[in-house]
């Protein structure tokens, strides 16, 4: 029998590349709602959920925030009603995400991961193999005007476009058997993926240099919400298996909440 990972915990790890794009930014000159974004709690600005449109996200961001009320009303002491107006007000700018449902193996110029090998705990040797897998994430800004929608994608842009690092500086341990190397070659740009078997992989973006963000066409008509899209953001992942080890993946509590309702469906 062979363990394998699930893919959930890296959709978090993505969700926390997300979350990175917005920190230590000036709110100075920004519009109230973008301010408002960069003042709530990180964990409350980026969602991962399956919806297919930002009106079906925003209803389920509600019921979410409805289950906070009443923590909210016995800390306070205030109204359901006021806390309730309090949390529609806050609601937008927001991003949500998650992962497309296509899979593909990586190109051949990508090394595929045979026969990692890495000591455990008791000094025994472990060997791991797999291969890299290309997924995609579909990425979300939604806001209740156009200034706060510029400014959720102009920050991820200088985000992803800042020059990359070096996965070996940034952690990433070479193990035995990988031919020097994990799934590219030199500086990527991408983020690390912590095993708690004790070792990291990177994953990493596939051409972000031709992305786009283009308009959710509709969503504006009533001039109330206004939201755009990357259909298909590239990413490139590591699946795994062993037949002596669990391969589980650390993840940190801190960067993702999924939502979900009782008409929607959530990977």
């Amino acid at each position: 029998m062979f363990g394998i990972p699930q893919l959930k915990p890296i959709d978090i790890h993505f969700g926390g590349v997300l979350q990175q794009a917005y920190r230590f930014i000036d709110p100075s000159g920004h519009s109230d709602g973008f301010k408002r974004f960069l003042e709530k709690p990180e964990k409350e600005r980026i969602y991962r959920g399956r919806y297919d449109d930002p009106r079906s996200f925003l209803g389920a961001l509600r019921k979410y925030q409805e289950q906070q009320v009443e923590n909210m009303v016995s800390n306070s002491g205030d109204s359901v009603e006021s806390v309730l107006q309090s949390f529609n007000q806050a609601t937008l700018p927001s991003i949500w995400y998650y992962r497309n449902l296509n899979y593909r193996l990586a190109s051949e110029n990508t090394v595929k991961l045979r026969d990692i090998q890495y000591f455990d705990e008791n000094d025994r040797p472990v060997v791991v193999d797999g291969v890299y897998v290309e997924v995609s994430y579909r990425i979300i800004f939604v806001a209740y005007n156009t200034d706060s929608l510029d400014a959720l994608v102009s920050a991820f842009y200088l985000h992803l476009l800042t020059p990359s690092r070096d996965m070996t500086d940034a952690g990433l341990q070479k193990l035995p058997g990988q031919d020097g190397s994990t799934c590219c070659n030199g500086n990527i740009r991408g983020f690390d993926i912590p095993y708690t078997a004790g070792f990291n992989l990177p994953a990493s973006f596939g051409d972000i240099q031709s992305l786009s963000v283009n308009v959710i066409p509709g969503v504006h008509e009533d001039g109330r919400i206004y939201a755009a899209e990357i259909s298909e953001f590239p990413v490139t992942v590591p699946l795994l298996r062993s037949s002596s080890v669990s391969l589980g993946i650390e993840v940190p509590d801190t960067v993702d909440i999924e939502l979900w309702s009782a008409s929607n469906c959530h990977g």
